[in-house]
């Protein structure tokens, strides 16, 4: 999916994703440039996606080109858009003129 390179445990189970200051065991943390270097010893996060093999500091990760696009990626995977459907309220009252476009719900 982010056509990364795993470094380190490759077994381990992701169940989510979090933010590195408040990353839980079991989730899947970015580290993209030096800002926020210094979590990254300290995070609970199972795995760690960068784009720097020296910001892992022994822990599990995955090393990408782009840390962005891969976790815009992950996040998809993790919270799938949910399919749009129109919906028209029984109790509505609607102009037999009036034209609805798609994906409208009244």
């Amino acid at each position: 999916m982010v056509h990364g390179t795993v470094l380190g445990d490759g077994d381990i189970v992701i169940s989510g994703v979090s933010d590195i200051r408040n990353a839980k065991p079991g989730t899947l943390t970015f580290l993209d440039g030096t800002k926020y270097m210094e979590y990254s010893k300290s995070t609970e996060a199972s795995a760690i996606l960068t784009d720097k093999k020296s910001a892992l500091n022994d822990s599990d990760g995955i090393l990408v080109k782009d840390v962005r696009m891969s976790m815009a990626k992950i996040l998809a995977q993790f919270n799938p858009q949910k399919k749009k459907t129109s919906v028209k309220d029984s109790s509505a009252i609607i102009d037999p003129s009036a034209k609805l476009g798609k994906n409208v719900s009244v």
